[in-house]
């Protein structure tokens, strides 16, 4: 496999602007990938320093947020040297590794789990510096691409696939934002598989079932009722007062 290899620019081209190129390369490329959602952060994990003679080159870890897939600045880079322009320090393939975390959001806010991932970055840089130039520079990684899958099955999982892009060295002894270099890299983030979630599972009470059989009509009752008894006394009543008649009759 052909390793990437940043160099020099063509002296007629302002390195200062890469960052705009990387920048318009970025859009292009991340467009079609771009989901709804995601959200993220990252973290350099440490400040790196490779020296030679009285030059010293340092990547300072940076932080920040993002969404979605979007293009980055994994490290800043400063140069400082104490060499004359007449007797550069030479960088002759120097070794270095950066570390590079991503944080998924929704894991870290829901306390869920699994919301971290580290990726590791081997690097070779080739320079010849002085305190006041950088020449003759390059840049080989011996694989610029790492990948992670973060989150769990209660907020689902998304992959962030990350790919160093650019590499942009620093002006010596300049401190300020203009002088400073950069590691430039492209982050594609997308979902993998929801989370679960389930709401909980309501504990029906079921209705009574209502017996299709309906009630039995009562039985007649055999205790007479007030309005017989009183039709009954009326007749007792009568027959007792026609038998008297019959008698002073006689």
């Amino acid at each position: 496999m052909r390793l990437p290899v940043f160099t020099s620019p063509r002296k007629d081209f302002p390195m200062r602007k890469l960052l705009a190129v990387l920048s318009l390369l970025s859009a292009f490329t991340l467009a079609p990938f771009a989901q709804a959602g995601i959200d993220w952060s990252y973290l350099g994990d440490k400040d790196v320093k490779i020296t030679s003679g009285g030059s010293v080159l340092t990547f300072d870890a940076t932080a920040g947020t993002a969404g979605n897939s979007t293009g980055i600045v994994m490290y800043n880079i400063t140069a400082n040297s104490t060499s004359a322009n007449h007797a550069p320090d030479h960088f002759d393939a120097a070794p270095f590794t950066i570390t590079f975390s991503v944080i998924d959001e929704l894991a870290r806010t829901t306390k869920t789990g699994n919301e971290l991932g580290t990726m590791s970055f081997n690097g070779h840089f080739t320079a010849d510096l002085t305190k006041g130039s950088l020449n003759n520079w390059a840049v080989t990684w011996d694989d610029p691409t790492g990948s992670v899958v973060l989150g769990n099955s209660t907020v689902g999982t998304r992959q962030y696939d990350v790919t160093i892009d650019g590499f942009l060295p620093p002006s010596p002894n300049n401190p300020t934002v203009n002088g400073l270099g950069v590691v430039h890299a492209n982050v594609i983030a997308r979902e993998l598989t929801g989370g679960s979630n389930p709401d909980p599972t309501p504990d029906p009470t079921p209705d009574p079932t209502p017996d299709p059989t309906p009630d039995p009509s009562p039985e007649p009752s055999e205790t007479p009722e007030p309005s017989s008894l009183l039709l009954a006394g009326m007749g007792l009543s009568a027959g007792v007062l026609r038998w008297r008649r019959r008698a002073a009759a006689r």
